[in-house]
């Protein structure tokens, strides 16, 4: 048996109706740095750095199209 855990680094996806508020908290307020963000016709998707998790912020588009894969 290993000492490494299981889980190594935790995924949380936030669906926020208003977006551009959001991620102006986490990432300007909180601090948490920006690892990536991406925009389609589908919705935008910013990947925000939490230690050893991420935090997603996604509209609502996009976390129907997440929903959808």
């Amino acid at each position: 048996m290993s000492d490494e855990p299981a889980v190594r680094e935790l995924r949380l996806v936030v669906t926020a109706e208003d977006y551009d508020a959001a991620l102006h908290f986490y990432r300007d307020v909180l601090g948490l740095p920006e690892r990536g963000a991406f925009a389609s016709k589908d919705g935008r998707v910013t990947i925000l750095e939490a230690g050893r998790a991420t935090l997603e912020l996604t509209d609502p588009n996009h976390a129907a199209f997440i929903d959808e894969v």
